[in-house]
């Protein structure tokens, strides 16, 4: 065979000699041949038979009598209006696009429950909104679960607070629980350009958003009152659907980052996994099984109010030196604060830190019998 490489490039009958190839033949004799060969059936393309097989395929599964999971991607940055197709990082989700789809999921009875996946940095703070207001509708109606892929920051976040579980990847992105307001002032810029417009406005702030005027102090003021008023229902909204305090919320707001493994320490998130931890089991069930609560009780942490498992083992830790002591109250804290036996929530306390690591054990991954490598396995699309 290497012989054969070394005399190449090689002309079609010394091909044949060399046995690279089985005969010489041309297109229509290799086409009559095949049809010989399967008995005389008709030549279909093979874009014709892709197009009827998928036809096909799809008429299959709108007979199957067992509902469907809807998938709804929320990609790119959030907007208003429709949504802008394109490739990953030059898309953009539309809250008009968003709704209708929304819409017609919730008002479809074979749709059973709804998966989305979000992959945005955020947007449009009205839109952002908007699209929650939509999810808080269908989750009335079905499930709706929440599983963020590399980023779901700001907006991103914002929207899958409208969902429940929420479900992140170890490296996910997300948080950034903040606002940002402010204009583009380009009148230098229309200047030397040449370029001179005239404004007619009725209103002290009519043009309080145009680019050819700058900003004074009361604008500015106006400005800064809008943005915390959306900040404020921004943290508002978290309080609600993550079950924390004002105070634990402000405390990973402000703008704030995370991993997904952070956030989950912190209360942001359910679960940490891929999009395929809860497609799969409800598609035998309408229901998804329920999340882990939060301790109701022994903890000293939260008392009858409730606290996130990280609070909780930060303020055992300050108070009583390490976690899983001999006390009782400690042990039942840990036990009730991840819904563990106390052994696993011990080895998982940074001695320095103080915070609440997932313990690395098939009892909090309980889909992976090999922690780290099934993990990876199931967060590897970030789709």
């Amino acid at each position: 065979m290497r012989a054969s490489f070394d005399r190449g490039p090689f002309l079609a009958a010394e091909a044949v000699e060399a046995r690279l190839v089985d005969e010489l033949a041309y297109e229509d004799e290799t086409e009559a041949k095949l049809v010989a060969a399967c008995d005389g059936s008709d030549v279909i393309e093979r874009q014709d038979y892709a197009r009827r097989r998928s036809r096909e395929m799809r008429a299959q599964v709108l007979r199957q009598s067992h509902g469907m999971i809807g998938l709804l991607h929320v990609g790119g940055t959030i907007k208003t209006g429709e949504s802008i197709p394109g490739p990953e990082g030059a898309n953009a989700s539309g809250a008009t696009t968003i709704k209708s789809v929304l819409k017609d999921l919730r008002e479809r009875d074979d749709i059973r429950a709804v998966l989305v996946r979000v992959t945005s940095p955020g947007g449009s703070g009205v839109a952002s909104d908007l699209i929650w207001r939509e999810l808080v509708r269908t989750r009335e109606k079905k499930p709706v679960v929440v599983s963020l892929g590399d980023v779901a920051a700001s907006g991103g976040y914002y929207v899958a607070v409208g969902c429940a579980p929420v479900i992140a990847e170890p490296a996910t992105i997300t948080g950034s629980i903040g606002v940002v307001a402010g204009k583009a002032n380009l009148r230098g810029l229309y200047d030397r350009l040449g370029i001179t417009k005239e404004l007619i406005q009725r209103g002290r702030h009519a043009a309080l958003y145009s680019d050819y005027v700058p900003l004074g102090e009361e604008e500015r003021a106006r400005i800064q009152t809008e943005a915390q008023h959306f900040y404020d229902d921004f943290v508002d909204k978290v309080v609600a659907a993550r079950k924390l305090t004002p105070e634990a919320v402000i405390a990973v707001a402000e703008g704030r980052v995370w991993t997904g493994r952070q956030a989950w320490t912190r209360g942001l998130v359910d679960e940490l996994g891929g999009s395929r931890k809860r497609s799969t089991p409800s598609r035998s069930s309408p229901e998804f099984p329920p999340t882990l609560p939060w301790p109701s009780s022994g903890c000293p942490a939260r008392g009858a109010s409730g606290s996130s498992p990280s609070t909780c083992a930060t303020t055992i830790k300050a108070g009583s030196g390490t976690c899983c002591s001999p006390s009782p109250t400690c042990a039942s804290c840990c036990a009730n604060a991840c819904g563990r036996s106390c052994p696993s929530i011990c080895g998982s306390i940074s001695p320095n830190a103080g915070h609440l690591r997932p313990p690395r054990s098939r009892a909090v991954l309980r889909d992976a019998a090999t922690p780290d490598r099934m993990h990876f396995r199931w967060t590897t699309s970030t789709r």
